[in-house]
């Protein structure tokens, strides 16, 4: 945790941006059946049942100091995906000698990574504090 505040507290530098990356799936919905029409004086009702359209993986990233921001829905998440979009965000920064990319993902173990222009490679694994 004190690396991850010191990485922070740094001042901004484009050659060495600090990144963070999240993700989330996305579960597709319809409507199962038609809204009730809208009364007078009441407000739109809808009913519970959906239909389900599949799903969908949202990937993330924002540099905190300037607000820059990167974001991409894919039809799944795999390593195919994620390496993807580390080539696109690594295409953002073109000044940048490496990026440090803030990750806090349960199931890869929270990790920093230095990401360099051509690959991403992980500096220091951190253990992953969910529910604690």
């Amino acid at each position: 945790m004190e690396r991850l505040l010191w990485l922070y507290a740094l001042p901004y530098d484009q050659y060495y941006p600090v990144v963070c990356f999240d993700e989330r799936p996305c579960f597709l919905i319809g409507e199962e059946l038609d809204p009730l029409p809208l009364q007078s004086g009441q407000i739109r009702k809808e009913h519970y049942a959906y239909k389900k359209n599949g799903s969908a993986a949202l990937l993330a990233a924002i540099e905190p100091l300037t607000g820059k921001r990167l974001a991409r829905v894919y039809s799944q998440r795999t390593k195919k995906e994620y390496t993807l979009f580390c080539q696109e965000l690594s295409a953002l920064w073109p000044k940048a000698k490496k990026i440090r990319l803030v990750q806090d993902n349960c199931k890869l173990s929270a990790t920093v990574h230095d990401c360099s222009r051509k690959s991403c490679t992980v500096a220091a694994s951190l253990p992953c504090t969910a529910g604690r």
